[in-house]
């Protein structure tokens, strides 16, 4: 097999967004507690920085799909997903895991029989067999 193939892959963890936004916090000195830190939470100005900077992002991937530029959203949602995962560093959350725990949660929403229940609009609803993230099988 030609190795090639896989180099830039998104599953090579050098180029997973958590670490290209860590080594850009880490460029900038931006504050990365290194477990989740909820003190962090009633710090007012951090919580403005965030708020705005991911009300922004979503302002910004609104505007492209009325304006119906690809390209240019692309562009804005990647930047939600590195100002999500820039938020979760500052907060001490893995983000990573959290990821991986929705997935989980969002494969239940079929049932075992493979029944897919679409809301109007397409959104694929919670099925009876859903279990939410971080829940165990009870």
């Amino acid at each position: 097999m030609d190795r090639r193939a896989d180099e830039g892959s998104a599953a090579e963890p050098s180029l997973s967004p958590s670490y290209l936004v860590k080594s850009f916090h880490e460029i900038m000195g931006i504050h990365m507690p290194g477990a989740p830190d909820e003190w962090r939470l009633s710090d007012p100005k951090l919580i403005r920085k965030i708020t705005s900077m991911l009300d922004q992002e979503v302002e910004e991937v609104k505007r492209e799909l009325v304006h119906g530029d690809i390209e240019q959203l692309g562009w804005e949602l990647a930047d939600i997903v590195y100002s999500a995962f820039g938020a979760a560093l500052e907060l001490g959350i893995d983000l990573d895991r959290k990821v991986r725990e929705v997935h989980q949660a969002n494969l239940t929403r079929c049932s075992p029989e493979g029944i897919i229940i679409r809301d109007p609009d397409g959104k694929i609803e919670k099925g009876p067999s859903y279990k939410p993230p971080g829940r165990s099988d009870d």
